[in-house]
């Protein structure tokens, strides 16, 4: 699926200097890990790339280059010393891609890690780039698969923490199918690990919205409720968060975590009945779930 996405052409095309779209990138590699040619092992295994497939990925990202890079991509591709010949060819690479950055310095940079590209007015390239790369995917799939590909990896690299190639992927999601409530949960658990809880609520109240049937978007929606509360002492972000919980024990009644979540909320109140209510569902549930010091401060210890 998708494989013309990832072909090495693809990833040359200069246009891709404008905002660094559609770039592939194993975001595990420092500067110097990304010198240093991969065996075929590692190749196959990074993550984000189908296997066999070339895995450098990005070599541009928002109007910068590493030549490095590109000696990597020209070692990995014809795996022999560098000649006069092939020199000259790196360096014709090197050029198209510079000229193609240098006619794109009016595009807003970096918004490819905003949620929905923050929503900015894009330059006529970056437009031609986006048509390009769904005319890419409609060839090769359909936009709705696409998109759960996309989505797919987005979570993947959120899980690894990689925030920034996490949110492109999400952002690549959304220009496929905007109608996919996931992309919203991705975009607020992403915002959310960066500490912008405030920020993620619309995301998770869009997606949730869309699909208000999935436990888990209630579960983290109540996380940035209740992270905000602790930032701003605001009541309403507490009331939220355990609503929140509500609707997520509704959809999944006998999940431990819900509870537990619970009673952490119910702390909070001077009244601490609802507190020790929960705390003592979690414990035929999971006694794991409830925080050991919630645990200490309402048994009195």
């Amino acid at each position: 699926m998708l494989k013309e996405i990832f072909s090495f052409k693809y990833l040359l095309c200069p246009a891709h200097c404008r905002g660094g779209y559609y770039f592939w990138l194993d975001p595990k590699g420092s500067k110097k890990s990304r010198r240093k040619k991969p065996s075929a092992r590692e190749a196959s295994s990074r993550p984000g790339f189908p296997s066999g497939l070339c895995p450098l990925g990005v070599v541009i990202l928002n109007l910068e280059f590493n030549i490095g890079i590109f000696y990597d991509i020209f070692l990995f591709l014809y795996k022999k010393p560098i000649t006069m010949k092939r020199s000259l060819i790196l360096c014709c690479l090197i050029s198209l891609l510079a000229c193609g950055c240098a006619q794109s310095q009016d595009c807003p940079v970096g918004i490819n890690k905003l949620p929905m590209y923050g929503n900015v007015k894009k330059c006529k390239e970056q437009i031609e780039d986006d048509n390009q790369f769904i005319a890419l995917c409609e060839k090769s799939s359909t936009r709705k698969a696409a998109a759960e590909h996309m989505v797919m990896r987005g979570w993947q690299y959120l899980r690894s923490n990689h925030l920034d190639t996490s949110m492109m992927r999400f952002n690549q999601a959304w220009l496929l199918d905007s109608l996919n409530s996931e992309i919203y949960w991705g975009f607020g658990d992403n915002l959310g690990m960066q500490g912008k809880y405030k920020e993620s609520l619309p995301f998770f109240e869009r997606s949730l919205k869309m699909n208000p049937n999935n436990a888990r978007v209630w579960q983290d929606a109540s996380t940035s409720y209740g992270n905000v509360f602790g930032q701003t002492q605001d009541k309403k972000y507490l009331d939220a968060a355990i609503d929140a919980l509500k609707h997520a024990i509704k959809l999944d009644p006998n999940n431990p975590q819900y509870y537990g979540a619970l009673t952490v909320g119910y702390s909070y109140y001077m009244q601490k009945d609802s507190a020790r209510k929960y705390m003592a569902i979690t414990d035929k549930l999971n006694p794991n779930a409830v925080n050991p010091q919630v645990r200490k401060m309402l048994e009195g210890k």
